[in-house]
């Protein structure tokens, strides 16, 4: 071992031994060439020594070099397992902050098949991130299917008509697909890169809603905007303590908290991983760009509090957020040119001192600020402000993030044109009513509704007149009625209304005033006026019917009895009396 040592340690004994040699057989056989049996015999020693020599240095160093090899497989292994590990702990973050994304997903889809894949690590696959066992847990990018999507640049729909057959290994081998099955895929991309898909298989086409296309356009910009968070979020919290309790805090926040709900978590986070006497929120008013509003005050509160208004002047505050750029002291008392804190010539009022404002920027456009305060000097490092700008960066993504759901839920639940409930999210209040009802032993009124000859308006002035007259007719209608009335665009021309905790002898009379209404009033657009009616029919739980089918079947009877009677009127049911 010693030698073995002495050789790798130091080569140049090697050298040395090697020119020692070499001289000794110059010796013996060329210069002064001796003869004789013992210098023979002294030859055939020192050649035999001399190779069993160089044997074993040529045998140590390969194994030298074959332990070095070893190792460096060794080591390469275990980087493999650590980065295996690394991989599937990021995999399984990635799912858990796209939980509130992907929980509406899945209940917005309840009656669908849904899969998310994501790109895998490695870029070779499509992982199933979260997703019904129909699909595939992987789909390799060389796959034919996964080519047809990293074509696409927006929604597209596949039917057995049009190229579902294409993308089939989307779908487990041993699944049996329907007839008329059919799969609206959507694309992740970040970077202008596909990173992953949302696909959404129905039974048949026809149960799909048009605005499902756009729908799946928006939850994939969320999906896109989470992924980039993430991966911000990832890099810097293995930086710091302070960025793992933010995440946890972040993964608290629900899919249908409220404004007010993220303010209170955002106040619960400042008080356990911040230090302040004062902490204060401001948002810019939309509608007065000069002007804040107060949003969260927790601490200090005897100078300003929460819902007040603020001008934008020369104070730090105002400063902070005209020039968009955060603001750190040890003691304000002690900075030149500083007018006030929140506004010019308070700043002898209390005693604070150290002071942090950070402006809060969503997409480059700054709408609010972050302002922490202390009584005593030299609080906040550099650090802490470094860390708070993280925090306020998050505050923006998660308000933007919550708007962003606000949009998406509108446009699941609400129609595009007339901003009323769309059909299925209708029939969907319907039956919840209905089982009230039932509860509390109440009734309800269904009336359904129709414009007369409504096709002469697209005919005559165009789609877009047409559109107006429904936009219109949907204003008249939702005014027509109480706040608590549940109003719907039932679809085309079809509008529906649900009159709750109420018959039809109670409601026939605003229920023709509904009908009056439009028809009196003016449709004027653009030069062009005219005058439409509407008209009605009416169903009444339990008297009509106990299901949504049922009722909407009653009302439907009566309103098309009316209609060939000329319209303009609402039909009552054969059930009902006077």
């Amino acid at each position: 071992m010693y030698r073995q040592n002495l050789y790798r340690r130091f080569p140049i004994v090697r050298i040395t031994l090697s020119l020692f040699f070499v001289f000794i057989l110059f010796i013996l056989f060329v210069y002064p060439s001796p003869e004789g049996p013992f210098f023979n015999v002294l030859k055939f020693v020192i050649v035999i020594t001399i190779g069993v020599i160089f044997y074993q240095l040529y045998s140590l160093t390969s194994l030298q070099e074959e332990q070095h090899s070893e190792e460096n497989q060794r080591l390469t292994d275990e980087d493999i397992v650590l980065l295996n590990e690394e991989v599937e702990i990021k995999m399984s973050e990635v799912a858990g902050r796209l939980a509130p994304v992907t929980e509406f997903i899945f209940t917005y889809y309840s009656n669908f098949n849904v899969g998310l894949y994501l790109m895998n690590t490695s870029n070779t696959t499509f992982s199933l991130i979260e997703g019904s066992p129909l699909f595939s847990s992987e789909i390799s990018l060389s796959d034919n299917t996964v080519s047809k999507f990293l074509n696409m640049d927006s929604p597209t729909f596949y039917t057995p008509h049009s190229g579902l057959e294409d993308v089939k290994h989307i779908f487990n081998q041993n699944v049996t697909l329907a007839d008329s099955a059919s799969i609206l895929v959507s694309p992740i991309s970040s970077n202008n890169q596909m990173v992953g898909f949302l696909v959404i298989q129905a039974e048949e086409f026809g149960e799909f809603e048009e605005n499902d296309k756009e729908v799946a356009k928006h939850l994939c910009q969320m999906i896109t905007k989470t992924l980039k968070d993430t991966s911000k979020l990832d890099i810097l919290k293995i930086q710091n303590s302070f960025l793992m309790d933010m995440t946890s805090a972040h993964k608290e926040i629900s899919i249908d908290n409220t404004k007010e709900e993220l303010f209170d978590k955002f106040v619960k986070f400042c008080k356990r991983s911040l230090y302040y006497d004062k902490l204060t929120f401001t948002l810019i008013d939309d509608k007065k760009p000069n002007e804040v509003i107060i949003q969260i005050v927790d601490g200090f509160n005897a100078d300003y509090k929460k819902g007040e208004r603020l001008v934008l002047d020369e104070s730090l505050h105002g400063n902070v957020l005209r020039e968009g750029i955060p603001f750190r002291s040890p003691n304000i008392m002690l900075e030149k040119d500083v007018k006030g804190r929140f506004r010019e010539g308070d700043l002898p009022d209390h005693s604070f001192t150290s002071f942090i404002g950070i402006p809060l920027n969503v997409n480059s456009h700054t709408i609010g600020s972050l302002i922490l305060e202390s009584f005593n000097p030299d609080q906040y490092s550099m650090n802490d402000l470094h860390m708070i700008e993280i925090f306020g960066s998050n505050i923006c993504q998660i308000l933007k993030w919550s708007e962003d759901y606000s949009v998406v839920k509108r446009s699941a639940t609400h129609d595009g044109l007339t901003g009323l409930l769309n059909h299925r999210t209708f029939v969907e209040r319907l039956n919840e009513e209905i089982d009230r009802a039932n509860r509390f032993q109440t009734k309800l009124v269904l009336l359904i509704l129709d414009l007369d000859k409504f096709k002469r308006i697209n005919d005559t002035y165009g789609h877009l007149h047409g559109d107006f007259v429904l936009q219109e007719t949907a204003k008249v209608l939702k005014q027509s009625v109480r706040n608590i009335d549940i109003t719907a665009r039932y679809g085309g021309e079809e509008f529906a209304i649900i009159l709750l905790n109420a018959s039809i002898k109670d409601t026939i009379l605003s229920s023709k005033r509904v009908v009056s209404n439009v028809a009196n009033h003016l449709f004027d657009k653009d030069g062009i006026q005219v005058r439409m009616t509407i008209t009605g029919g009416v169903s009444e739980f339990p008297t009509d019917g106990t299901t949504d089918q049922e009722l909407i079947a009653v009302a439907d009877k009566a309103m098309y009895q009316i209609k060939r009677a000329g319209g303009n009127d609402v039909g009552l049911p054969s059930t009902f009396s006077a």
